[in-house]
């Protein structure tokens, strides 16, 4: 038992005196390079699983799976085996290359998507625009009933425009102008010709009056 308790008090000893230059600067440090971290995913054809590609990890920090620890390779940790779906947490600590050994500095969560069975079907021919036909990963699971009903809705959709449209060339929409100029054209341009064609006979039978009565 004596020798138990000198083992954990030599091992407390020694981590106190190896974070020694663990300090506020270099916490800080270690939590800015793990903000830096980000994660993708790549589909694996062989395998139909998902491996997680984790980068800008330095030596300074490994990655935490479950109990499993990733170091990283030229600043990158590849993880393989994540079924779609699948979500999990990833734990960031400082490495033993850090001043600061083994501190937990984040968690970041990967969400796998699901695999899109119906990307580049036959089915899609026409449906180029919906999502569930352009995207070979969605973040749902999709049903064939919910697939077969998004293809109906479109078909909808686009039967609905073509309608609207179809009643716009038909039916011309009547604007403010269009009912202002065919106002003008019923009644104001007839008055108007007759008040220029008076105007005109008035000044030309004046000009024949004043020659005739002045003798110019």
């Amino acid at each position: 038992m004596r020798k138990f308790i000198l083992f954990v008090v030599c091992m407390f000893g020694f981590v106190s005196v190896y974070n020694a230059d663990c300090g506020y600067k270099e916490l800080k440090d270690l939590n800015i390079l793990a903000s830096y971290v980000k994660y993708s995913y790549e589909y694996n054809e062989q395998t139909g699983l998902f491996d997680v590609v984790l980068i800008n990890v330095p030596k300074e920090l490994y990655v935490v799976l479950d109990v499993t620890p990733f170091s990283s390779d030229n600043n990158t940790i590849r993880i393989p085996g994540f079924r779609e779906g699948q979500e999990a947490k990833l734990d960031i600590y400082s490495s033993k290359e850090a001043l600061c050994v083994t501190q937990y500095l984040r968690v970041i969560t990967v969400r796998i998507p699901y695999l899109n069975k119906y990307f580049g079907s036959e089915d899609c021919n026409g449906h180029e625009t919906l999502e569930v036909c352009t995207n070979r990963f969605l973040h749902y699971e999709l049903s064939k009933n919910t697939f077969n009903k998004l293809l109906r809705d479109d078909d909808l959709r686009k039967a609905q425009k073509e309608k609207e449209e179809k009643e716009k060339q038909e039916n011309p929409k009547v604007t403010v102008i269009d009912i202002f100029t065919d106002y003008a054209k019923e009644y104001w341009l007839p008055v108007l010709l007759v008040i220029l064609s008076s105007a005109i006979t008035f000044t030309l039978c004046n000009a024949i009056y004043r020659k005739v009565k002045h003798g110019f």
